[in-house]
């Protein structure tokens, strides 16, 4: 699946964008080529017919040798190659401070890659309601459904057919501010994931998150609680979490246990921030975490982190 991946010590990329705007109508593209001669282009517009009303669409087509090291486009892909797909986009604002945002891509990839050893395609959907009433309380239910294509088991041919990896996804979130200072948020996630071998997982989590700045943000203190409930790796649930300044940060979660974070971050003077996270994941079903040379013995693990900037 390497065949067309980056070899050599240079590379050559050029590349031009453009966009059209007519009132609430919006063009735009980019166009890119590698001195191989591999070409990706993305296009799209925006539309707003009404205050209320946003609809997007964009087609999107990265050659399998496209090869641009610094490439984050929009895609399934990091890198912005081997993909070709279609989405479509809607965002609603509503009555009684409920809104609503929906989007359908469809995508493929013509050449091979890690773990599908021929060509795929795969889509995703989502659709998510908020409520919004006032200033101290927001939330939203959020559906997603996806299928990707992965290797099966082999052939009578000694060759590896494609299943279907379906995943279907609901996520609740609500944060409410009671009073200057204090921020109380609340995610509930649950998954259900099957595929063609016949392989079915539920998965949950819980995560509640308390944060407090101290009037003139001199210190502020981010806290959270999670438990989660997942059979395995292929199941495996993603959820962000706060970090310190400029890191960002979605782990996976698989197993069964609790994440446990605390964050402090520490501005003395306005030149100077000071920010350390501490965080200890602990399973109640596993007794060693990773494997070869990162293998850890034992059901906990625990990172820190420290952060110092300055600023001039």
């Amino acid at each position: 699946y390497r065949l067309y991946a980056f070899r050599g010590r240079e590379n050559t990329v050029g590349g031009m964008d453009w966009q059209y705007q007519h009132g609430d109508f919006l063009l735009f593209g980019e166009w890119a080529m590698t001195s191989s001669k591999a070409a990706a282009w993305n296009a799209g517009f925006l539309l707003k017919p009404v205050p209320a009303v946003l609809a997007s669409a964009g087609i999107r087509k990265y050659a399998s040798a496209f090869n641009n090291l610094f490439a984050k486009p929009f895609g399934e892909t990091y890198n912005g190659t081997n993909e070709q797909g279609i989405y479509c986009g809607l965002d609603l604002q509503l009555p009684g401070h409920f809104s609503m945002k929906g989007y359908i891509d469809v995508f493929a990839f013509p050449w091979l890659k890690y773990d599908v050893d021929a060509p795929s395609e795969g889509s995703e959907k989502m659709l998510q309601v908020s409520w919004n009433p006032e200033k101290i309380l927001s939330m939203y239910l959020r559906f997603t459904s996806e299928m990707k294509e992965k290797n099966g088991a082999c052939d009578n041919y000694g060759g590896k057919s494609l299943n279907r990896r379906n995943s279907r996804n609901i996520r609740y979130y609500a944060e409410i501010n009671p009073s200057e200072g204090w921020s109380f948020r609340t995610r509930i996630h649950a998954g259900m994931f099957a595929n063609g071998n016949g392989n079915t997982g539920i998965s949950t989590m819980l995560a509640e998150d308390v944060l407090w700045n101290l009037p003139g943000r001199k210190v502020r203190i981010t806290m959270r609680y999670a438990l989660f409930d997942i059979p395995d790796y292929e199941s495996r649930l993603y959820t962000y979490e706060n970090d310190v300044p400029m890191v960002y940060s979605v782990p996976s979660f698989y197993g069964k246990g609790t994440r446990v974070y605390l964050i402090g971050l520490f501005r003395p003077v306005r030149w100077l921030e000071a920010g350390i996270k501490v965080a200890t994941t602990s399973y109640s079903n596993r007794y060693e975490m990773g494997s070869g040379e990162n293998r850890i013995a034992g059901n906990r693990k625990t990172d820190v982190g420290f952060q110092l900037r300055l600023s001039f």
